[in-house]
């Protein structure tokens, strides 16, 4: 992946390194910084095979799970 002295983004991030980075780890490392401030991504990743990515499109693109009428129209979605 072309790492530096640093092991991930979020090390070289933590650092203010982001020079060394590529494209895709600063882009990566934005959506990561972006799922930790909604409360909802959050909590989905506490499952351990969701990680910043999943929990974050499953919260812009779904929205809240109270607006489905029941767990069949949410695994249906969007032809809810």
């Amino acid at each position: 992946m072309g790492l530096t002295r640093f092991g991930s983004p979020t090390e070289a991030a933590a650092t203010g390194d982001m020079v060394n980075f590529g494209w895709m780890e600063q882009i990566e490392r934005c959506l990561e910084l972006e799922a930790e401030k909604q409360p909802e991504a959050l909590r989905l990743m506490t499952h351990p095979a969701v990680r910043f990515l999943t929990a974050l499109t499953m919260v812009l693109v779904v929205g809240p799970i109270e607006r489905f009428a029941s767990r069949r129209k949410v695994t249906n979605y969007p032809e809810a």
